[in-house]
């Protein structure tokens, strides 16, 4: 029961990843404002799911899982902002 939120760390991860190697893609101007936006906001905010990390981080403040809800506030922002700076980084790589 204490692991359901995995799958939503995973597909935010995999959003975070693909938003930062967008974002690389359009500073190299490989991919257009346009691009980035159909890419970055759209299927990357349809992929990802801040809502439902939100209703999960309400269950486990409600059942009083508090070291729960932290670990999974935490796991969250620091691996999507690594996944970010990775994509980003190997992004700029690209041709």
């Amino acid at each position: 029961d204490q692991i359901k939120w995995i799958p939503t760390i995973v597909a935010n991860v995999i959003g975070c990843f693909l938003l930062g190697l967008f974002l690389s893609l359009s500073h190299k101007n490989i991919l257009d404002s346009h691009g980035y936006i159909l890419l970055g906001i759209g299927f990357c905010g349809g992929l990802t799911t801040f809502s439902t990390f939100s209703v999960d981080v309400f269950k486990l403040t409600n059942e009083s899982n508090y070291l729960g809800a932290f670990i999974y506030l935490l796991l969250t922002i620091i691996l999507g902002y690594i996944a970010v700076y990775c994509a980003y980084y190997l992004g700029k790589q690209l041709n």
